[in-house]
């Protein structure tokens, strides 16, 4: 089994970025959702109640992050220095879990309340391992930054290919938002995975991913019309009656390390 696309998502729920190597830490990949977009009351933001956050892209350079947003008619930019400008933290909510995030000034949050058509908030996670999460098939408390519940997600190309072929439709791999996506063995031989491992890293914790209606939303066009979520639970329950709906693995780094595309993955 190989490595065959490396994604982080700097801004929780905006549009990913793919790359050809990335830095493993104890709470996910390097710049990896790190910052959210939230609402007036600090509540964050994502693509189940506002899709149109696919349509905009994020850039990374030394000191900042450009934004983009493609909207019907043209297409806009914001950039923003990879550390907000001072101003006194403030309180997010991400699901149950309430933390400090340092808040990016009025004149950048109201470009993109334009983009999104609501008032709302660009945010910064100061230190990663601030948000503490745990599992029940985890010993130990792990962080996980601004993602939703786990630090990292795979998922298994042929499993995407085997989905395709059961819902009879053409799907693609962004729609499901993952970390890393490795090919090489049978569709759905992920599902009893504990452990997984590269020459350089470790995952010492495994759980699959229950999905919901966000894998519906186009990631290009920052539409919902697709589909996939009710193709993917017929598939599962046409698998086992009793299933959760679910595509992918979530990870909890042991050992962090280098990825790359091409590295042997292995697991049992």
């Amino acid at each position: 089994m190989k490595i065959e696309s490396l994604h982080i998502y700097p801004i929780k729920s905006c549009r990913g970025i793919c790359l050809d190597s990335a830095t493993l830490e104890p709470h996910g990949l390097q710049l990896d959702r790190r910052w959210m977009i939230v609402d007036q009351d600090g509540k964050f933001l994502s693509q189940r109640s506002v899709p149109q956050m696919a349509r905009i892209t994020v850039a990374i350079r030394p000191d900042s992050l450009l934004l983009e947003y493609t909207g019907q008619d043209a297409a806009e930019s914001l950039e923003v220095p990879m550390t907000p400008p001072g101003g006194a933290p403030v309180t997010v909510k991400v699901w149950s879990d309430v933390v400090q995030a340092n808040p990016y000034p009025s004149a950048s949050n109201k470009v993109i309340s334009q983009w999104l058509g609501t008032h709302c908030q660009l945010v910064k996670l100061p230190d990663p391992d601030s948000r503490i999460r745990t599992h029940k098939h985890i010993l130990k408390p792990f962080s996980v930054s601004f993602a939703d519940g786990a630090p990292v997600l795979m998922a298994n190309r042929s499993t995407l290919d085997e989905l395709a072929k059961q819902a009879n439709r053409t799907l693609d791999m962004s729609s499901f938002r993952p970390n890393i996506v490795f090919g090489g063995c049978a569709a759905f031989a992920e599902d009893g995975w504990q452990r997984v491992w590269t020459p350089h890293v470790e995952f010492g914790g495994t759980w699959a991913c229950t999905r919901c209606v966000m894998v519906d939303v186009d990631q290009k066009t920052g539409t919902t019309k697709q589909g996939i979520y009710s193709a993917l639970a017929e598939v599962r329950r046409r698998m086992d009656p009793e299933s959760k709906v679910t595509f992918g693995l979530n990870l909890v780094p042991s050992i962090a390390g280098p990825l790359r595309v091409g590295d042997l993955i292995s697991a049992e």
